[in-house]
């Protein structure tokens, strides 16, 4: 259940609000292995194109993104080199990641700073500060 105007509604039903006002056309529900979730593109500032899926992860209780497009790059010495974890999904911090909307936002920021640390050879940021 999330909670919005001070109402609880279920978690899909809010998802799928946010998702019709907040998220980019092209948005589709995606299912997977166990998880219900959203497909998004997502274009980073500096003009690079990813396709992303965010999922409630009931088994850690927070949301999660993983890119789907373009493949990360292979074999980071770890996580933090390209903010991708092994299991493909994002490393954006945990402080917020019980909001939707936040982690979200985190992953729309991942984007350009991937595309800054594949032109750079570093992630310009980190989201644990």
């Amino acid at each position: 259940m999330s909670s919005t105007e001070g109402t609880r509604i279920p978690r899909e039903e809010y998802e799928a609000q946010v998702v019709a006002t907040r998220f980019p056309p092209g948005t589709r529900r995606a299912d997977l292995a166990g998880f219900r979730g959203w497909n998004f593109p997502v274009i980073c500032r500096l003009g690079s194109r990813y396709v992303m899926r965010i999922i409630w992860d009931h088994t850690v209780k927070q949301y999660r993104v993983a890119l789907i497009e373009p493949a990360a790059e292979k074999d980071p010495v770890s996580a933090h080199d390209n903010h991708v974890f092994k299991d493909g999904y994002l490393c954006l911090g945990t402080r917020y990641a019980h909001s939707f909307e936040y982690v979200y936002s985190q992953a729309i920021m991942w984007a350009t700073g991937y595309s800054i640390m594949k032109a750079t050879g570093k992630f310009p940021f980190n989201f644990n500060q």
